[in-house]
């Protein structure tokens, strides 16, 4: 199971986000989850979840979306992500994001994406999944 939570945020009309700052995101998200599993997290080489900062032009919006790859990585990380309060704290920048909105997008099996992307006449040649980001 794969489920991605994307948050709309907005920062000061002054500061502008690096795609960088995500990891300032990561800070904050681990700052909310069970202590044993953030731990569990550090100690693992392969995550269970992915994330990124991205901008949309066409919307003006910076969007910053949170993907678990697995049941107990939702459990944890999405979970911890839906409740966090509508303005946090970047503290290493002592920037005050607010969050604008949290939506839960449709989740998706291996087995689905599989099928999407390996089985069905594409237009491009390749593909790269990277989970790892």
């Amino acid at each position: 199971m794969i489920q991605a939570l994307e948050i709309k945020l907005a920062a000061p009309a002054a500061v502008k986000l690096p795609q960088s700052a995500c990891s300032l995101l990561h800070g904050v998200l681990m700052e909310q989850i069970d202590s044993a599993y953030a731990d569990f997290l550090h100690q693992n080489a392969l995550r269970p979840y992915s994330q990124y900062l991205h901008f949309e032009k066409e919307k003006n919006a910076l969007y910053w979306r949170i993907t678990a790859l697995n049941e107990e990585a939702k459990n944890e990380i999405l979970a911890a992500a839906f409740a966090l309060p509508q303005t946090v704290l970047l503290k290493q920048k002592n920037i005050e994001l607010q969050l604008v909105s949290k939506e839960l997008l449709p989740a998706t099996d291996y087995g689905s994406l599989a099928e999407k992307y390996f089985t069905q006449h594409l237009a491009i040649r390749y593909l790269i999944l990277d989970f790892f980001k």
